[in-house]
């Protein structure tokens, strides 16, 4: 039986203990292929979107995952196991096959949920959404959907067959995604969200491996539609879905002005970019900088340290200069990791 995994992401910022190491060198890049990254034009699949059942889902500009190269997101109104969003891959469009992933691949979301999604208060047409109130209640599609459509060669459901009534929202615990294939289908009927995993921009990252999916009898073949629906009605926004192969632990290489920044000559005043190339796997990763010229990492965030993959520096004086650079998995799944390289200015 063919088995594999999907991630959703949940963001939440966490400092644990910081292991130093001297020098690191990265592992061969982590495999990653990008399905939806915040428009649907940028995707090379020729993704199109539509609601599944008696799910609604239309891309919006309301709000957006920041870290996304489009500024759009997902709209979805999912009333139930049954009824969410379709996306159907295109014909024309790059093949997506999942089969490279299907050994320790994950599915990654980044998701934003409304606070009402897990308090079950309020009807449909509250407000309580970021960007604004969604109005109505969800009607049914007709044919745009599978109704009862559960993974192929497994027990299904009963369709819903959507109000026009305001409802009252429940409380959402799971996901349900399934990807069809051009011969039968892999899915998860159930994964847990974690609500406590949220970032500072309240961002949910849901991780499901493929592991933990069930392959219908014989399935294979590419990617023709992914279905992602939840457990109770309500909406809420995907702003990024992506296919991971996470090699292990972290690793990190750092580059200053495009080379490598261990025993690099650098100039005074010269404006230079130090660039931490981080091998993360399905890690969100948090990158701290000091350009102390003390060994220690100091754990305050001060005026010589700063964060991101990129950052810009000048050294006002000619001498030998340690930067640490720290990496930091938000989700405490990966241990920290701080590696400390030299440069020389002058």
């Amino acid at each position: 039986m063919m088995r594999c995994a999907l991630t959703f992401i949940l963001s939440f910022v966490g400092l644990g203990g910081v292991m130093l190491l001297r020098a690191a060198s990265a592992q061969a890049p982590v495999k990653e292929v990008m399905v939806y990254n915040g428009d649907l034009s940028l995707s090379p699949y020729q993704l199109k979107l539509g609601g599944w059942g008696s799910g609604v889902a239309q891309e919006v500009e309301e709000v957006y995952y920041p870290k996304a190269a489009g500024i759009k997101s997902i709209k979805l109104t999912t009333d139930g196991p049954y009824g969410g969003m379709r996306l159907d891959l295109g014909d024309g469009g790059e093949p997506l096959d999942i089969t490279p992933f299907l050994k320790d691949g994950h599915v990654l979301l980044r998701v934003l949920f409304p606070s009402t999604a897990q308090a079950g208060t309020g009807g449909i047409g509250s407000g309580g959404f970021p960007g604004g109130p969604i109005g109505g209640g969800v009607g049914n599609l007709g044919g745009g959907g599978f109704p009862g459509g559960g993974i192929p060669g497994m027990p299904g459901g009963v369709g819903s067959g959507g109000t026009a009534q305001p409802r009252e929202r429940k409380v959402f615990k799971n996901v349900r995604v399934v990807f069809y294939l051009e011969r039968g289908a892999v899915g998860v009927d159930k994964w847990k969200v974690n609500f406590n995993d949220v970032d500072d921009r309240g961002w949910t990252t849901v991780d499901v491996p493929f592991s933990a999916m069930k392959a219908s009898p014989g399935a294979g073949g590419r990617v023709k539609r992914i279905l992602i629906a939840g457990d109770a009605f309500t909406s809420f926004w995907v702003g990024q879905i992506k296919l991971v192969v996470d090699h292990g632990p972290l690793n990190v290489r750092v580059l200053a002005n495009g080379q490598p920044a261990h025993g690099a000559k650098l100039k005074v005043d010269e404006d230079i970019e130090f660039v931490a190339e981080v091998d993360y796997g399905v890690a969100d990763v948090l990158v701290l900088w000091d350009f102390d010229e003390k060994d220690n990492v100091d754990e305050r965030f001060t005026d010589e340290r700063t964060r991101g993959l990129r950052v810009k520096r000048k050294f006002g004086n000619a001498d030998e200069f340690k930067v640490t650079v720290t990496v930091i998995d938000l989700r405490n799944k990966k241990p920290p990791l701080t590696v400390q390289v030299d440069v020389r200015v002058g």
